[in-house]
């Protein structure tokens, strides 16, 4: 499956929450679009953020391996469109 069209873990934690990108931003004081950036798999997640998720869910098993995973997959297809860009 493309990862653009597999939703990031982080954004299905999020959404399982009923929270919106801004919700969470005001909730762990990180701003939203840096939570979009997250849960686009551009950056790694924030220790504010893995603190907040910590404190409200359960269902958090692996969520940094997953994210890493789903960055991973994420940096491939974006060099692979640049590298056919060229």
């Amino acid at each position: 499956m493309n990862s653009e069209n597999e939703i990031s873990p982080l954004k299905k934690i999020r959404k399982d929450l009923k929270l919106t990108q801004l919700e969470l931003a005001r909730e762990t004081g990180l701003s939203q679009g840096y939570i979009s950036e997250m849960e686009a798999g551009l950056v790694s997640l924030d220790v504010k953020l893995k603190d907040f998720l910590m404190n409200v869910s359960s269902n958090l098993a692996g969520i940094e391996e997953k994210h890493n995973i789903f960055m991973e997959k994420r940096k491939r297809e974006v060099g692979k469109r640049l590298s056919i860009n060229k």
